[in-house]
């Protein structure tokens, strides 16, 4: 993964000229629980040997940590990651990532100073098959005491694992015992333990605001409920080689229009299905995101006689956008507009 630096990372310091103007600036307490945190990701990571801590179970006094590990397709890994960091955020935990082609190629590192990544050779699959899951230890916890997790709050549980698995995805509807990790005293055991393995394929900070001492920090550091586009500004920045291509894509496409939509087609198969179009148009049109169509003929427009609509479709086959394409190829728009 790149280091981050404005030479090495071009995008942590220029993105920002690309974003639409918001009247949502990250709060001063963000900011700040930044700077606290990339001090304590330093002194948690840099010259330690986190492989060996891993493998016995121990860490720095003051440092825990959560490794991530990616699980289905980009989109899904991104969502995850910033859930991940916030969650580290809110627990005091070192986040660190498990090394991966796709993530080095795409993002630069994030904090100053010191890595996320995990070092080669790492031990996380090994370790995530000898150790249980969340769900598991929170049954034996409450099997303790036969009155729930919350009894073991004020009891001398000696059987804290140095290691968890936490799984949180939708794959398949999660047992019970995982769904507990949305509750308090599941987090408070779950804070006694130095290493989390962390796996999932969802935007989970919603969940967060459940528990009443997440839901009191997630307010002061996002007032505005904007956690997504403040945490992964910071955190999701394209290495030069990606920010590269964004730049000469926006360029050629994006710069010069006066209107710009994106629509991403979701269907769960990769089959052409022509009544998705037809909804895609119905929809973008009933509601003014583009405009109406004629059955005229295309006039041949004057020069800046129309407005100018560029639309960035992404879709798992090509057919959808050749049909948008074609609909405003063949006939008139009612206000003139061009896309």
């Amino acid at each position: 993964m790149h280091a981050s630096g404005p030479d090495s990372c071009t995008s942590k310091y220029m993105q920002h000229c690309f974003w639409k103007s918001t009247r949502k600036p990250p709060s001063s307490q963000f900011l700040s629980a930044l700077r606290e945190y990339e001090a304590l990701h330093q002194r948690c990571v840099q010259g330690q040997n986190l492989t060996e801590t891993f493998i016995t179970g121990t860490a720095p006094e003051g440092c825990q940590y959560l490794v991530w590990k990616e699980l289905d397709g980009k989109g899904n890994q991104l969502v995850s990651l910033v859930s991940a960091f916030v969650y580290s955020l809110l627990t005091h935990r070192i986040l660190l990532i498990t090394p991966q082609e796709s993530l080095n190629l795409l993002l630069c590192e994030p904090f100053p100073r010191s890595s996320w990544q995990v070092p080669s050779g790492f031990p996380y699959d090994a370790m995530q098959s000898k150790g249980g899951s969340q769900g598991d230890f929170f049954q034996r916890a409450q099997n303790l005491t036969g009155r729930g997790s919350e009894s073991l709050l004020d009891t001398d549980f000696k059987n804290i694992p140095r290691h968890l698995f936490v799984s949180l995805s939708n794959i398949s509807p999660p047992p019970h015992h995982d769904r507990r990790f949305f509750c308090p005293a599941e987090q408070k055991l779950l804070g006694r333990i130095p290493w989390l393995l962390f796996r999932s394929n969802q935007y989970m900070i919603p969940g967060l605001y459940f528990l009443p001492e997440f839901r009191k920090a997630l307010n002061h550091l996002f007032p505005d409920r904007e956690v997504f586009l403040h945490a992964g500004r910071y955190l999701l920045n394209p290495s030069n080689d990606i920010w590269g291509r964004i730049t000469k894509f926006y360029d050629g496409y994006l710069a010069g229009a006066d209107k710009r939509v994106g629509i991403q087609v979701r269907s769960w198969t990769p089959e052409y299905k022509p009544v998705i179009s037809d909804h895609i148009l119905k929809c973008a049109v009933d509601t003014n995101i583009l405009p109406n169509l004629t059955r005229k003929a295309t006039a041949i427009p004057t020069h800046n006689s129309y407005k100018k609509i560029t639309i960035l479709m992404t879709a798992l086959t090509v057919q959808y956008h050749l049909d948008l394409r074609e609909h405003y190829m063949r006939h008139e728009n009612v206000g003139g507009e061009s896309q």
